[in-house]
């Protein structure tokens, strides 16, 4: 996911949705308390985004079947190392 920061700065980090397991992880490698409540909050979007997606996806391919319900699964961040540089 990319996080446009103060001026021209960007940040890439990594959301992983592990579906049988039902968690949302978030990697960052260069964490920042000023920004994490907007990542995590872009997070959330994309899982909303991603409901209607996989609903409308499976009402229209296999409709006995429910969808995943990915705001129903636990999202965390992870610990990873953390990048040196900027």
């Amino acid at each position: 996911m990319k996080d446009a920061m103060d001026g021209d700065a960007v940040h890439w980090y990594l959301a992983v949705i592990m579906l049988d397991d039902k968690q949302v992880h978030l990697l960052d490698s260069y964490p920042s308390k000023k920004r994490q409540r907007s990542r995590r909050n872009a997070v959330v979007t994309m899982i909303e985004s991603l409901d209607g997606l996989f609903e409308d996806l499976y009402r229209q391919v296999e409709p006995t079947l429910d969808p995943p319900m990915l705001e129903q699964f636990s999202l965390t961040i992870a610990s990873i190392p953390k990048q040196r540089h900027e």
